[in-house]
């Protein structure tokens, strides 16, 4: 029943689509058909006459239109046109206001160019006709006595050509030929060379790799709008994580309503589009990494790499180790993860070593992810980080960190100094402290200097242990026993440290003067007659052994004095006391000297003893005498006296000041003080400076005459220390005196 209605449906579509054929030829025949003119005067008039195409093209450069009159003219003859029709003058055409039929003239010509356009208004028609005369003739004036003088002209759409002209009109699809994934949308644009006369459909296609819904959405037809030139539809691009790389869709104009322009042609009817992967993707594949939290050296770490959703693609992963021993560890750890699983475990070898970490840690860096089908894969870490102890029970463990003392076995003490190698068989990780200790014959601080810690730093395998040797004048080699200990370990889990090492300090083969012990002889230069005589030896180191001085002396003392040949200095000592006593007889011999002289040494336990220049004494032996009597027997067989109230001495007194000089030369041993006393006449003020004056005045001539100043003084009193009562002339003169008191 349906086929058989369709099939009426057509049949009366055809018959209708003939009939309007056969309409539209009638109609056009007609129109072409010329048309008679009915008459504009009457025939006793002068007229005038408008003649025309009743047909153009569109395109024609333009139509010739003809007016007459019956009579010659006296004058000019103007003439004005009026136009109306469906054509529009300055659209259509350009109309011709006003024509002029010269003078003696029957006629005149006019065109009418019409206007080229694109658009199909198939039958446009535009009339013209006389609006006015104004002019004569020879008999009469002109008149229009017929207003439908007038010629109906129909404007025909020229000829489709078959190239493009400038009447063309031109269909392109415009837009961006490649688009990233992440742009979400992009328009297009479908343009017209010329305004639409109507509205136009469009029918949308699409072709190529993408698909449709998948990859892109995009409408399927689009209207322009009457008057407008352009429509724009929007591409949205959908997003998705797979690498495609690039994708391409094909857009084309499947459908063109072309009523309303004489000739459409496609400038760009298809554009293809290549749709590209995201250059910063967001859509990603999650993948987590999850890293055992604590484990012993020499154990495996495991690592587990997992995602929600089963893989389309494999995805390889790379991962650098992160550790203070990165170089104990291979360049890159590899992990995949195979297309169709969202799982894999993949292990890490933790590396036992000496080195005492407590507690280290291994990290994983990524280096790269790679994976054909997916744009962007992310790592999300729960827990990377493994805290890695020391495996103290672990026998594997590498063997121990050895340190040694090293240097000569055998030293010298003019060496200066003894320096020592400490150097560890690796290098350290940490600072290490090393406690010294000094055992031995050799004495620290008596036979050497030397520190009593040994540091070494980080990242160093050696260190230098400096011993300055004290060099001295005792007679003995010495035994130096160094002992090392230490409260950490350099940053290593086991070390061996050499416990000790010993030296042997041998006294210098070549003996040096400027080291040796000096011996010295000091004594009396007089000593009276029965009386021993004192004498020293002065040693400038002290003796590590006994040592025997032996003496010689001159022959012709020997009846006067008890003389013996040695003495023996104790251990330990540095000075002795020794006497030598002289005999004393009954006769006057005035003055006998003799000398004593160091002669040789023997042991002391030191390495030299020299003798000294000042081992000669020579000492003279006096009769027994009272010195200070002789002194003062002198000074009171004359006064020493001074000129007045100055301190001046007076010439009379140098004969008593010589025989003190006498006196002092005679017995060197006597020292003397020289005192000055005034009177209580005068200020007492200046009489104690006129004391000091002259107690110095006497002083200095006995040292202009020789005498050594050490054994000289001087000082003076006054009036505060008088010999009698001042009470009379005869006793101030006793009381202004110099007196000298000896010391022997």
């Amino acid at each position: 029943m349906k086929k058989k209605s369709l099939n009426i449906l057509k049949s009366g579509l055809c018959k209708l689509f003939w009939f309007l054929f056969i309409l539209e030829s009638l109609y056009i025949i007609y129109t072409l058909a010329p048309k008679e003119c009915e008459p504009i005067i009457t025939l006793n008039q002068d007229f005038v006459q408008l003649s025309g195409p009743n047909l153009i093209r569109e395109g024609q450069e333009s139509a010739f239109y003809k007016i007459n009159v019956n009579q010659d003219l006296k004058q000019d003859l103007n003439i004005t046109l009026a136009y109306s029709g469906t054509a529009e003058s300055g659209v259509d055409f350009v109309a011709t206001k006003k024509v002029t039929i010269k003078k003696g003239e029957l006629s005149t010509s006019f065109r009418i160019k019409t206007i080229d356009d694109p658009l199909a208004e198939f039958n446009e028609e535009f009339a013209v006709k006389i609006a006015t005369v104004n002019g004569k003739s020879f008999l009469n004036e002109f008149k229009i006595s017929n207003p439908n003088n007038i010629i109906y002209t129909k404007i025909l759409d020229e000829k489709k050509p078959k190239n493009s002209d400038k009447d063309s009109v031109h269909v392109s699809i415009n837009g961006a030929k490649s688009v990233y994934e992440n742009s979400k949308r992009s328009d297009y644009r479908v343009e017209l060379s010329h305004a639409a006369a109507d509205d136009i459909d469009l029918n949308i296609s699409y072709s190529g790799e993408a698909e449709f819904g998948v990859d892109y959405i995009a409408p399927k037809n689009i209207t322009i709008k009457k008057g407008e030139k352009s429509a724009t539809f929007t591409l949205k691009i959908l997003n998705d994580n797979y690498k495609e790389k690039k994708e391409s869709v094909e857009i084309f104009i499947s459908d063109f309503d072309d009523i309303g322009f004489e000739d459409i042609r496609y400038k760009t009817s298809r554009l293809t589009i290549d749709i590209i992967d995201e250059k910063k993707p967001k859509d990603a594949v999650i993948l987590k990494l999850k890293a055992d939290k604590k484990v012993l050296e020499n154990k495996k770490i495991t690592y587990t790499l997992s995602t929600k959703k089963t893989l389309e693609s494999d995805i390889t992963l790379k991962f650098k180790v992160i550790s203070k021993d990165a170089n104990r560890y291979p360049d890159s750890l590899k992990a995949i993860l195979l297309k169709g699983t969202n799982k894999v475990s993949f292990e890490l070898l933790v590396k036992d070593d000496n080195l005492l970490e407590k507690r280290q840690r291994i990290d994983l860096k990524l280096l790269s992810i790679e994976s054909e089908g997916y744009e962007l894969v992310k790592l999300k870490v729960l827990n990377k980080r493994t805290k890695v102890y020391d495996n103290m029970k672990d026998s594997s463990t590498p063997a121990e960190i050895k340190f040694l003392l090293e240097s000569d076995k055998k030293i010298y003490e003019d060496s200066k100094e003894l320096k020592l190698s400490l150097k560890s068989s690796q290098t350290l990780l940490r600072n290490m402290i090393f406690y010294v200790k000094y055992t031995g014959t050799a004495k620290r601080h008596t036979d050497f200097n030397a520190p009593s810690k040994i540091f070494m730093k980080k990242g160093q395998n050696e260190s230098t242990l400096i011993i300055k040797l004290i060099d001295d004048n005792i007679l003995r080699s010495k035994n130096l026993n160094i002992t090392l200990s230490t409260k950490n370990s350099g940053g290593f889990e086991k070390i061996d440290l050499q416990k000790m090492v010993s030296f042997t300090i041998l006294d210098e083969e070549n003996k040096h003067p400027d080291q040796a012990a000096y011996i010295s002889l000091s004594g009396p230069k007089t000593i009276s007659e029965g009386k021993s005589a004192l004498y020293k030896l002065s040693l400038t180191q002290k003796l590590e052994a006994d040592l025997t001085v032996n003496f010689t002396y001159s022959p012709n003392a020997e009846q006067d004095m008890n003389i013996s040949n040695s003495f023996v200095i104790e251990k330990g000592l540095k000075n002795k006391i020794f006497s030598i006593p002289t005999l004393d007889d009954e006769e006057a011999e005035n003055v006998k000297s003799f000398t004593i002289e160091l002669d040789s040494v023997k042991g002391g336990g030191l390495e030299t003893i020299l003798i000294d220049e000042k081992s000669k004494i020579e000492t003279s032996i006096t009769d027994e005498v009272d010195i200070k009597k002789l002194f003062q027997k002198v000074v009171a067989s004359q006064k020493i006296v001074f000129e007045y109230a100055k301190d001046s001495i007076d010439e009379k007194s140098f004969s008593t000041l010589d025989e003190i000089v006498q006196l002092l030369n005679r017995f060197p041993r006597a020292n003397l003080i020289v005192e000055g006393h005034t009177n209580s006449a005068g200020n007492r003020h200046r009489n104690l400076k006129l004391s000091k004056r002259r107690a110095r005045s006497v002083k200095q001539y006995l040292l202009d005459k020789g005498v050594d100043k050490k054994r000289l003084a001087s000082v003076g009193y006054g009036q505060y220390r008088p010999m009698v009562p001042d009470s009379n002339p005869k006793a101030q003169e006793l009381n202004k005196r110099v007196e000298f008191k000896v010391n022997y």
